[in-house]
């Protein structure tokens, strides 16, 4: 059967010229829509910066003019403020476009720094971690090396030498700076002393346990002692602990101390086991997820690839899931709050079934 042909009217976004209309919608790159217009008479990378408001930290990190011009709008676009999370396209006579997803997407977890922890060895692994984030949509990237494996200072100068050869390279990737710190006694002497690092120049921290085989006894306390500083934690790949395995409504605690959940994208595929898999999608069910980071450690092997894990949240737990969980990591690197979770009880305290347990225990 012929098809009608389209007229305007049909079309998503009309533009009379269809390159035109292919660089407005998508990432050239990546595919993926785009953000980053401004309607200000501002420079180009300014312009981005302030429609991505990003911290003072993001403002001065290097921001490569490629990157910029991938993600720069038609000069006859006007898109306006997120507000609820949403980007909208508005063009004269034409229907407006709501952007659930809005790219680039922010990597809050990550073992990028050459030679510092378990992730890169050496300056060309990070330059190939990153290269793997930009083709995979990610623009913003946050390194965070573990704490009792490097120091602050060797922390900063490394990220330093990476964002160099970023520019070089012209790897379309805003790198940020932080530290995956342990939930210890001392860890508000470390973050007054400066030799621990929040998330950029903000007051969000990024924190595991010591020791992911325990339930710390004071783990409230320890959290009210970070939040009496003024610092907002974020409590890494939850879903990886075997207390919260065994009885995922025991998070709840973590939250209601001021915490905020952060689940481990290669978990929803199951490359930690089956027992972290069933976890981390009850939940995200459940509502108590707030950020979704990829925790790389190697270009291929526990790669920093988020698209397939927000695809997969999308199936697990809806659209509104996956779009809210985009929003948060962006008000993470603006230093900005993000909602307290709103848990649904009866999937959070669902027991596994038998097979699920079986699983568990075979880890398959």
């Amino acid at each position: 059967m012929p098809v009608a042909p389209r007229t305007p009217a049909d079309r998503v976004i009309t533009t009379g010229q269809e390159q035109e209309q292919s660089a407005l919608r998508t990432n050239r790159v990546t595919r993926r829509p785009i953000v980053g217009a401004t309607t200000q008479d501002v420079p180009p990378l300014e312009g981005i910066r302030r429609s991505l408001g990003l911290c003072a930290l993001c403002a001065s990190a290097p921001l490569d003019p490629v990157w910029a011009e991938r993600f720069r709008p038609s000069r006859h676009t006007s898109v306006t403020s997120w507000g609820a999370g949403r980007s909208r396209i508005e063009r004269e006579g034409v229907r407006t476009v709501t952007i659930l997803e809005p790219a680039p997407r922010v990597d809050l977890h990550t073992h990028v720094l050459p030679g510092l922890d378990d992730g890169a060895r050496d300056l060309a692994e990070s330059l190939a971690m990153l290269r793997v984030a930009a083709e995979d949509g990610t623009g913003i990237l946050v390194a965070t090396p573990h704490a009792r494996r490097c120091t602050a200072a060797a922390a900063r100068s490394a990220a330093e030498l990476v964002r160099e050869h970023l520019l070089r390279a012209e790897i379309p990737v805003t790198l940020l700076l932080g530290m995956e710190e342990q939930l210890l006694p001392d860890l508000p002497d470390r973050l007054l002393a400066g030799e621990a690092l929040p998330i950029g120049e903000t007051r969000w921290l990024l924190v595991e346990l010591p020791d992911w085989t325990v339930w710390p006894e004071d783990l409230a306390d320890q959290l009210a002692a970070l939040r009496a500083l003024d610092y907002r934690p974020i409590l890494a790949h939850v879903e990886r602990y075997v207390p919260v395995q065994q009885e995922p409504a025991r998070i709840l605690e973590a939250i209601a101390a001021g915490a905020r959940i952060q689940v481990n994208a290669d978990s929803l595929f199951g490359q930690n086991g089956y027992a972290a898999q069933r976890v981390a999608a009850q939940l995200l069910r459940a509502g108590v997820v707030s950020v979704l980071a990829s925790d790389a450690h190697k270009a291929d092997w526990r790669a920093p690839r988020l698209h397939a894990a927000f695809q997969r949240v999308r199936d697990l737990a809806g659209d509104e899931v996956a779009t809210r969980l985009h929003r948060n990591a962006h008000a993470v690197v603006r230093g900005e709050d993000i909602p307290v979770p709103e848990p649904d009880l009866a999937t959070l305290e669902a027991s596994p079934t038998f097979l699920e347990r079986l699983r568990s225990w075979v880890g398959v």
